[in-house]
């Protein structure tokens, strides 16, 4: 997961969520109500990418633990392939 973490810059992101909400906390950040318009979105698309993430983190531990049930029961291997195939097609679209 470290490096699907890297991938998604989770860190640069997670540093930039916080300087913006920072900026957010200024007495005089609603002044200009386009400029902290803009600052808000640019945290809430960061925001939904850190939880895509998070999400995609947890898909990726329940297909390993289904991958473990698979090697004891082989009915279970087409199920696995379309864990995985799903999986690929969401890290796919968030790259």
């Amino acid at each position: 997961m470290q490096i699907l973490a890297t991938l998604f810059d989770l860190a640069k992101k997670a540093e930039r969520i916080r300087t913006l909400e920072e900026q957010s906390f200024s007495p005089d950040f609603w002044n200009d109500g386009r400029a902290a318009q803009k600052v808000m979105q640019e945290a809430t698309r960061l925001k939904k990418e850190r939880d895509d993430f998070v999400r995609l983190s947890a898909r990726v531990d329940d297909a390993a633990g289904l991958i473990e049930l698979a090697e004891m029961d082989e009915t279970l291997g087409d199920q696995v392939q379309k864990e995985l195939d799903a999986l690929e097609s969401d890290l796919t679209a968030q790259e």
